[in-house]
């Protein structure tokens, strides 16, 4: 009931229990490196004259011991545990604050007076002794802790500290997000007054994803330039001539911010003016079926956002590049180069149309203004006019990971694709920019040099077999899903149907079907194949780069859908002649282990087998952050909860389980593990248990690695390959 929790989820009227004092300053804690990709606790400013930091409560968070069971130590030892303070779904989270502290850098340097005075009081922290050491003389700077400024975190949105970011005033720019993560809030914070503004926020009714897609631009963009023509350059481009620029006032400043408002994540521009309540949005970047994964560059005078994204097919990254500021003048045209489709030349009014949004891409890669995942109400941009297709710079088909330079000139590129090893190339972009003629894909780049090329040193006769390509609909028909398929040795174990294995994650922010080499040199895959297997990887919905609305449809019901949409691709495969209905295997590790033990939970007449590697079983004892964005909290949906849980399922379990999982796991807890055990036991099924007593959340040792793959071959091997010899594809240890 949501009378019951307080604006960020908490239970209203709970009185927490304290255990004990753990408070630590300038670093990152648990759930801000394990599930919010924030590694820092401290930020400098630019001029090294003073320091954000985070001060973090764990004091009402309980300590989680982790006993070392397979050390040689004498039990009782300090050293044969560990301790870690671990928020539970539904439970406490660390209490997080930010804190300013200014440095007198003279000081420090040894440029102070020998008579500056020391405060004597110290706070919790105590105080900071700096000491320079001169030719002459010993000089120590001190800085009381007491000095320290602290700022309020907004009340619908102060669970969690997600990013922060200094801006050209000297001012800090704060991601806060609710409990809930439905809201998050950028905060413009003065460090000097604590004055605090909400720049700009952001809301789902599905849930926010974290990212780093948050760039400040040199210069503020007034309004105008999203409109009129006062920047167009000779050859067409808009240029950045600081002189032609509309004034703005001082502290004004301009930045992009990635958001999935319209399901999709997407760069929207915004300037912040001084006097002003909020940012104000100019312009929509980027729009389409199809998302921006990473921010590049920008290009200020030629007024070009470089990117990468999806924009050619969900399975592939390239990278790409949009106008910054006004879209209809952003490639240097000229009609008399410009043909249609038949070889006619375009006229530079077809050319117009096509760029800002009247024609090339099919139907199925735009999308409406509207914003489709969230009810809130954003503000209308200031430019109007759609988005138009982005221009790519990567030719090759497959997955690129791209660095470029700061000036935007020069890249490298890292490529592969399922049936060529990865290359690392560096290219360069004219100094006006990628020129366009007329095709997606831009002309006018330079290769530079081929860095690495592993292809010269392989035998093509021992590169393995890349895997099928397959699309196929979901059972409902809503969406379509797509997937990897890796077929035995037609010669050596004829053409089917084949003993199945899918290998699954299964879980959000994950993508495991793309256009790249590692699809082909996946060793356990290979190996399977080599064995007689066939192995499907299928990423359901749920799984990463396909939208919004694609990975939320597990919200609140973990582990229901995604068994679903594996049990059509067994189905799909069945249908095609490739797999035997009554020989279908199933393996994952972490939430692909969940995903298992729930396939083989949920859907007994379809997988006979499964392994599952360091499991999930019961969202309630994974962590706050990641369990509430995708489940809610447990006060709110206990039915989802006791439905997401494997062992609440293990009655209808009918086949072999397997369940691998490192003792000292501290990230998904062998507790998980022996609770399904309980289960299991109260069932009356049988199970096999594989532990390690010195891994962690996967095997990392060789000699460990080496057991853990045999055993999984020969438990795959016994039980669908109707064989009891030994697996002889491993060898003997």
């Amino acid at each position: 009931d949501d009378d019951d929790t307080d604006e960020n989820g908490n239970e209203k009227g709970r009185r927490p229990r304290r255990y004990g004092k753990s408070v630590t300053h300038g670093l990152a804690d648990f759930v801000a490196q394990e599930e919010m990709d924030r590694y820092r606790g401290f930020w400098w400013d630019e001029k090294s004259q003073g320091v954000l930091f985070v001060r973090v409560d764990e004091s009402y968070v309980p300590p989680y011991r982790i006993t070392h069971q397979g050390s040689d130590g004498r039990a009782g030892d300090d050293s044969n545990y560990e301790e870690h303070r671990y928020p539970f779904a539904g439970e406490i989270n660390p209490e997080v604050s930010l804190g300013y502290v200014k440095i007198d850098r003279d000081a420090v340097l040894g440029l102070g007076t020998e008579s500056e005075s020391e405060s004597e009081s110290e706070s919790e922290l105590g105080s900071y002794n700096l000491s320079a050491r001169t030719k002459d003389c010993t000089k120590t700077a001190k800085t009381s802790w007491e000095n320290v400024k602290w700022f309020q975190a907004p009340n619908n949105a102060s669970e969690y500290l997600a990013r922060v970011n200094w801006l050209p005033d000297g001012s800090a720019c704060v991601q806060w997000q609710d409990r809930r993560q439905t809201m998050l809030l950028l905060v413009k914070v003065d460090v000097e007054t604590g004055e605090s503004i909400v720049l700009h926020q952001e809301q789902s009714d599905v849930w926010i994803n974290l990212h780093h897609m948050y760039r400040v631009l040199p210069r503020a963009i007034h309004p105008d330039e999203c409109l009129n023509d006062i920047h167009t350059s000779t050859s067409g481009r808009c240029s950045d001539s600081g002189s032609d620029s509309p004034m703005l006032p001082d502290g004004s400043f301009s930045y992009i911010f990635a958001s999935e408002r319209s399901g999709f994540s997407h760069l929207y521009l915004y300037t912040y003016i001084p006097g002003d309540v909020a940012a104000t949005l100019l312009r929509v970047i980027s729009s389409g079926d199809w998302i921006v994964e990473k921010i590049l560059g920008i290009d200020m005078n030629n007024d070009l956002v470089y990117f990468t994204g999806t924009y050619k097919s969900p399975l592939e990254k390239h990278l790409y590049c949009l106008p910054l500021r006004n879209a209809s003048r952003w490639r240097n045209i000229s009609s008399s180069n410009e043909k249609d489709n038949n070889g006619m030349r375009l006229s530079l009014r077809q050319v117009m149309n096509s760029i800002s949004g009247g024609g090339s891409a099919p139907k199925s890669q735009r999308s409406s203004n509207r914003d489709r995942c969230s009810t809130y109400n954003y503000p209308k941009p200031v430019c109007t006019s759609e988005p138009p297709d982005p221009l790519r710079l990567t030719s090759e088909s497959g997955m690129h990971s791209v660095t470029m330079d700061v000036t935007c000139r020069i890249f490298v590129d890292n490529c592969s694709d399922l049936d060529r090893p990865t290359t690392t190339k560096i290219y360069s972009i004219p100094e006006d920019g990628p020129e366009y003629n007329g095709d997606d894909v831009a002309t006018g780049l330079k290769l530079r040099c081929v860095l690495y090329d592993v292809s010269k040193f392989y035998d093509p006769s021992l590169t393995p077999s890349p895997p099928e390509l397959l699309s196929f609909p979901t059972s409902d028909g809503t969406e379509t899903l797509h997937a990897a398929l890796y077929r035995p040795d037609l010669k050596i174990h004829g053409p089917g149907p084949y003993p199945l294995l899918c290998s699954v994650y299964g879980g959000p922010h994950v993508q495991r079907v793309t256009r790249s080499w590692c699809q082909c040199a996946d060793m356990r895959v290979q190996r399977l194949c080599a064995m007689g297997f066939a192995v499907v990887k299928c990423d359901n919905r749920g799984s990463s780069r396909r939208g919004l609305d694609f990975e939320g449809a597990i919200k609140k019901h973990l582990g229901r859908i995604e068994v679903l949409d594996q049990v059509t691709a067994v189905r799909h495969l069945v249908m095609n002649r490739v797999a035997d209905p009554h020989r279908v295997g199933i393996y994952g590790w972490s939430y692909g282990g969940y995903l298992a033990a729930m396939c083989l939970c949920r859907a007994p007449d379809v997988f006979s087998v499964g392994i599952a590697g360091a499991p999930v079983t019961s969202w309630d004892g994974y962590d706050t952050h990641y369990t509430e964005r995708y489940m809610g909290l447990p006060s709110e949906n206990r039915s989802g909860y006791d439905e997401a849980a494997v062992f609440e399922h293990v009655p209808n379990m009918r086949g072999k389980l397997l369940i691998i999982h490192g003792l000292i796991d501290e990230n998904v807890h062998f507790r998980h593990t022996a609770r399904l055990i309980n289960r299991l036991i109260s069932a009356g099924k049988d199970y096999d248990l594989l532990m390690f007593p010195d891994e962690r959340h996967s095997p990392r040792r060789l000699r460990d690695r080496i057991y853990m793959e045999k055993r999984m071959s020969d438990f795959f091997a016994k039980n669908l390959l109707n064989s009891s010899r030994p697996n002889k594809i491993m060898g003997n240890l």
